[in-house]
């Protein structure tokens, strides 16, 4: 009852639930990042097509390849994808483009790495990049990492989608949710001193 209630009252739904875990297989994050995101489309059909806001993530994207991809770009790059998280948050895509087909409005949402407030500098320590970084403080040595440093402020995501959620003419359409200018790693580890850290590289 309180499924359907939501499907006939729900303007729009937003979904950005996710388990992101950079160790576990696709099969273990399956049941969450692709049969979650079923679930939730089973609820924007259910009484009326209901618009659809799908959080995906860059990682759809073969890391390591350098070449910049578009929000127009099919997804079908027929390349191995380096982790079963972005392998999970690939299909969980399809998905949501095959509601498209089925006539459902449905817009996708691919934030790259997140940072902290470009405010306040609150920040989930417990993050990827910002474990390596505190990681790395503490054992006075930092990586010589090659990438640059692709990093968006929370704040500037999620307004972003906050602003392009309320915009009926946005609906249907894909956007990529990154930083325009990456750093390079030197920049942020000339920002760490400033801050009177101390490593090698």
């Amino acid at each position: 009852a309180t499924f359907r209630r939501i499907a006939a009252e729900a303007d729009a739904i937003i979904h950005m639930a996710a388990q992101v875990n950079f160790i576990y297989p696709y099969e273990a994050l399956k049941r969450v990042n692709v049969d979650g995101v079923r679930q939730m489309l089973a609820l924007a059909f259910a009484e009326r097509p209901t618009p659809f806001h799908y959080v995906s993530t860059a990682a759809i994207w073969p890391m390591g390849r350098h070449r910049r991809f578009l929000e127009t770009d099919s997804i079908e790059q027929g390349i191995r994808l380096n982790l079963g998280y972005d392998e999970s948050k690939w299909v969980a895509e399809k998905l949501v483009f095959e509601a498209r087909r089925r006539g459902l409005p449905a817009s996708i949402y691919r934030p790259g790495e997140v940072s902290g407030h470009s405010e306040n500098g609150r920040i989930v320590l417990d993050h990827f990049m910002f474990a390596i970084m505190k990681g790395s403080l503490q054992l006075g040595g930092a990586p010589r990492v090659l990438a640059k440093v692709d990093m968006a402020p929370v704040n500037y995501v999620a307004g972003a989608i906050a602003n392009m959620v309320q915009r009926p003419e946005l609906l249907g359409s894909t956007f990529h949710l990154n930083n325009p200018f990456p750093g390079s790693p030197e920049e942020l580890y000339a920002v760490l001193r400033e801050y009177g850290y101390h490593f090698d590289i």
